[in-house]
């Protein structure tokens, strides 16, 4: 049988898996929001025009459309 750990082992491996989860969420978040605020400014990626195709012309109206996608002009 394995002998059990002491409590401060116990502790130390809880406080260190808890600051390791912490450290990697934040840097991923870091990572993630700097890469969606380069896209935003990036030109490549800024919408010009929204084409609508399908059985009926134009059956949401294109502004009606673009804000229930969260998309204007200003953004």
């Amino acid at each position: 049988m394995e002998p059990q750990w002491s409590v401060r082992k116990a502790f130390l491996v809880l406080g260190g898996s808890l600051l390791t989860t912490l450290v990697l969420s934040f840097t991923g978040r870091f990572f993630i929001q700097n890469w969606q605020a380069e896209r935003k400014s990036d030109p490549r990626y800024h919408l010009t025009s929204i084409i609508q195709t399908g059985p009926e012309k134009e059956a949401l109206k294109t502004v009606y459309l673009a804000e229930l996608l969260g998309l204007s002009i200003d953004r």
